[in-house]
């Protein structure tokens, strides 16, 4: 005698859900990256539009700049009616700045239009140290002394 099937039974239903189970078990930590993961994902990018802005610099013979504060960062170029904002990166909420340029730690909250780092026509950049840090300490540094590409140094 033939039976008809009309559904799943209860074994193949949790064979399916334990499967569900464990492929979220996989992919949960991969989407909520921790404030170290962040920092070096940001940092990278940091690097990227330095190295984007220095050889645009120097090929279109134009000045640009960042203008860091407590919310990100932003890219600048001079024009004749001075710095322009061009793009704006936000910074993850977990994360904070504290910059250093040529040696003097700056206040990001000040209110002030024009960027803190320099990219120059001439190839140079601001000599400066980013910090990128939580309440718990700092994760790592973004450095350049002006002449050579900027690195990460992860603390």
């Amino acid at each position: 005698m033939r039976r008809c099937s009309r559904g799943f039974t209860l074994l193949e239903l949790l064979v399916v859900m334990a499967l569900i189970g464990v492929l979220l078990a996989l992919v949960v930590p991969l989407l909520s990256a921790s404030p170290a993961q962040q920092a070096r994902q940001h940092g990278h990018e940091l690097l990227m539009l330095l190295h984007e802005l220095r050889e645009r610099a120097v090929t279109e013979g134009r000045e640009y700049g960042l203008h860091f504060d407590e919310q990100g960062y932003r890219s600048m170029m001079l024009q004749g009616n001075g710095w322009q904002p061009m793009q704006a990166y936000p910074l993850p909420d977990a994360l904070r700045f504290h910059l250093v340029l040529e040696g003097q730690p700056l206040h990001l909250s000040e209110r002030t239009h024009a960027p803190q780092l320099l990219v120059l026509s001439s190839d140079e950049l601001s000599a400066f140290t980013l910090h990128y840090e939580t309440a718990q300490g700092r994760l790592l540094s973004v450095a350049s002394d002006g002449v050579n590409d900027a690195a990460i140094n992860e603390s």
